[in-house]
């Protein structure tokens, strides 16, 4: 068996404050609000176009076991937005195990 996962089974089983978390990222972007459109036979049909096409970025934490979930929209995907991301998700994490 490798060190990792002997380090894995052992080290973090035991421990109370360890939490099995899934992070993902995605890219959202604007898209026309035209799926379908009706109109009298031989008129011509009126579509709005927006001509946005802004993009979000959608940052995820889900904890495994409790099925919390934590979300964060940002206008970039850069170092400095997933760091702070990974920032509030310990500062949550600190907030949960602190003693009253």
């Amino acid at each position: 068996m490798a060190a990792g996962q002997r380090g894995l089974k052992r080290g973090l089983a035991g421990r109370a404050h360890t939490a099995l978390l899934m992070l993902d990222e995605t890219i959202i972007t604007e898209t026309p609000p035209l799926y379908c459109c009706y109109c009298r036979r031989g008129q011509q049909a009126s579509v709005p176009i927006t001509g946005n096409r802004q993009k979000r970025i959608l940052h995820g934490c889900l904890n495994v076991a409790s099925g919390d979930a934590l979300l964060l929209i940002t206008r970039e995907w850069v170092q400095e937005t997933h760091q702070a991301f990974l920032q509030m998700i310990r500062a949550l994490a600190r907030l949960a195990h602190r003693p009253l």
